[in-house]
């Protein structure tokens, strides 16, 4: 597989469980935003790779590294508001950093193969 897809399948496992947790009053306001966000993310990845336009994959990527980024602002809050801990937050941060060094791979690759 992809690496990306194994990256954002880690993460998503973490971040379900962790949306999970939340305190009855978040749980279903921003935890549940948090869990949809992070399987939206594996889906669109996964259409993505499955993708054999170029032009439209370069696209969609764009829109991941958009998605990828309100992700991890959702997570931000979700630290800030202390609802997950400061070790939960860095583990899942360094998954998104790692996944932003792909897709940026990922992105340049798709825009040499398309010129």
């Amino acid at each position: 597989q992809v690496p990306i897809i194994q990256s954002c399948y880690a993460a998503n496992t973490v971040i379900q469980k962790m949306a999970a947790a939340y305190p009855v009053n978040y749980r279903h306001t921003l935890g549940m935003r948090l869990a949809l966000s992070a399987a939206e993310l594996l889906t669109e990845i996964l259409k993505t790779n499955a993708s054999r336009e170029y032009a439209q994959r370069s696209s969609a990527l764009l829109e991941l590294r958009t998605k990828l980024f309100i992700l991890g602002m959702e997570l931000r809050l979700g630290k800030d508001l202390k609802l997950i801990s400061k070790q939960q937050h860095a583990q899942i941060h360094e998954s998104l950093v790692d996944m932003r060094k792909q897709l940026s791979g990922w992105l340049k690759w798709t825009e040499k193969q398309s010129s």
